[in-house]
């Protein structure tokens, strides 16, 4: 459920999550109630909008300038101007979007166009004014200029007819936005349209792009912000806008909108104990993927939403990073992870590549079980074998992570391609086929996987990983699905190597050592 709900129509998904924002947390947070909230979205957006349009700050230095006042750096003057009028007019974006009432009057109007627009170009106008410009073009006024096709062949409209067509753009909006299902592809389409007319001489996208957020933001959504690594993507989504196809735009500005709401807004508004997606919690340190996964291992408490997807809280996850390095005491209801806490190699089955397959698959192609060392230290003369009391696997091979091929360097390989060495934070597929079914025709409990390895002193070291198996063995449409029980993982040093290259099955003695684990 929750990856169709991830594979949902972007906007559907936006759309829900914004439904859960104001249902769960009152909508949108005020300055008042989350003081820094605004201001980090403000250096962003003043950033990237303006670097889109050639700017050459940096985000440190916007983000001195927006809150010291002090120019740092060697940057040309009209850079500075242009970051501090687009982020006055910003700053006007959120005030009015925020503490107005629009449901008493209408969504957008030509004054408000007007005004952000002086808001935005007034200050590096004064410095340094377009050298086309006519008195009667100054910032908040249309220009009276014809402007030139634009690579991609539109041709922006007679200078004429801009009064009109923006009259009928706002009207637009107003009927368009208010009453929109999916607010973002509504608020891209006049965003489109906005920049085909190109009211102004100048600053038409940056005006274009805080357009955008007050519409946005007087829906009760986050603001947009169009990255400046993004810039060629936008543009050529501009361009197919002006073709008539608005998807790679409305896509393009629900994400961000999206983006937003999960890297500032739930944080802001959710206290460390409250619910929230994976998303809203993840940082550069540690994704969204890699949350994920940790629930999925058992590691990091969560819960389902009614979407179907994974929600946890701060709290929950600041518990998880002291348990996974080894700073605390405390112990949640699944065992904690042991990794990076010894020198030692730790190696640990974290998924099964390959969860389900029928007996004739089995029989042709491989299980695979990914297996990554966690530890400090090289895991050598690694084996593994994968016991299971009806069924018979065979030990294929190991193979390299998806992302390369079987390594070149002749000691990370043994006979047959074999991986001997595995390296910390490197991970393989220990890949096993069906050879026969043994007896019974009934899937037992369950199997074990073994892997065994070397340290770099000679100890040898075992990894005992219960298999959950469920399915049938009613061949040729038998169908097994296995999962993996990461929380009942052991590791426990041995004296002498059980497991062997020319044998079968494991000797009696490791068998013992897993039942009494």
């Amino acid at each position: 459920m929750a990856e169709a709900f991830l594979k949902r129509d972007i906007h559907e998904r936006l759309a829900w999550e914004v439904g859960q924002l104001h249902r769960r947390y009152g909508g949108l947070p005020s300055p008042d109630e989350a003081g820094d909230v605004w201001p980090r979205i403000w250096y962003e957006e003043a950033h990237n909008s303006t670097a889109i349009e050639g700017n050459t700050l940096a985000l440190q230095e916007v983000e001195v300038l927006l809150e010291q006042g002090r120019a740092v750096g060697s940057k040309e003057m009209k850079d500075y101007l242009e970051v501090e009028g687009y982020a006055e007019a910003a700053k006007w974006v959120y005030e009015q979007a925020l503490g107005s009432d629009w449901q008493s009057g209408s969504l957008l109007s030509i004054s408000e166009v007007r005004h952000v627009h002086e808001l935005a170009m007034g200050r590096v106008w004064r410095d340094a004014p377009h050298p086309n410009s006519l008195t009667e073009e100054s910032p908040g006024n249309w220009r009276r200029h014809n402007i030139q096709a634009f690579p991609g062949g539109m041709k922006p409209p007679d200078f004429t007819e801009v009064p009109a067509l923006m009259s009928d753009w706002v009207a637009r909006v107003n009927e368009l936005v208010p009453e929109a299902r999916y607010v973002a592809e509504a608020v891209a389409r006049c965003h489109g349209e906005f920049e085909r007319i190109h009211p102004f001489l100048d600053g038409n996208g940056r005006t274009g792009r805080l357009l955008m957020n007050l519409m946005l933001v007087r829906r009760g959504y986050p603001p947009a912000i169009i990255h400046k690594r993004h810039r060629t993507r936008y543009l050529t989504a501009l361009a197919a806008a002006d073709r008539e196809n608005r998807r790679p735009l409305a896509s393009m500005v629900a994400r961000s909108v999206l983006d937003n709401l999960y890297r500032f807004v739930v944080p802001a508004v959710a206290g460390p104990a409250r619910l929230v997606p994976l998303e809203a919690l993840a940082t550069r340190a540690r994704g969204a993927s890699a949350l994920r996964k940790a629930v999925e291992r058992g590691r990091l408490r969560a819960t389902r939403s009614d979407a179907g997807t994974w929600l946890s809280s701060r709290q929950w996850v600041e518990e998880y990073e002291r348990e996974l390095y080894g700073r605390s005491a405390t112990r949640r209801t699944t065992a904690p992870s042991r990794r990076r806490t010894a020198i030692r190699p730790f190696v640990e089955a974290t998924e099964v590549i390959v969860p389900g397959q029928s007996l004739e698959q089995l029989g042709r192609r491989s299980v695979a079980i990914r297996l990554a060392n966690l530890g400090r230290e090289p895991a050598r003369a690694m084996l593994a074998h994968l016991e299971h009391p009806h069924l018979r696997f065979k030990r294929d091979r190991y193979l390299k992570d998806a992302r390369a091929a079987l390594p070149t360097n002749p000691e990370l390989r043994g006979e047959g391609g074999t991986s001997r060495v595995l390296a910390p934070d490197q991970s393989v597929d220990a890949c096993f086929y069906l050879e026969e079914i043994a007896a019974g025709n009934e899937l037992a409990q369950g199997a074990r996987l073994f892997v065994q390895y070397a340290d770099l002193r000679g100890q040898l070291w075992l990894t005992t990983v219960p298999i959950k198996m469920g399915g049938q063995l009613s061949p040729p449409y038998g169908q097994i699905d296995f999962s993996i029980l990461a929380q009942e993982l052991t590791v426990r040093p041995i004296s002498r190597a059980y497991l062997h290259e020319d044998r079968v099955l494991p000797d009696d003695e490791v068998l013992r050592l897993a039942t009494t684990a």
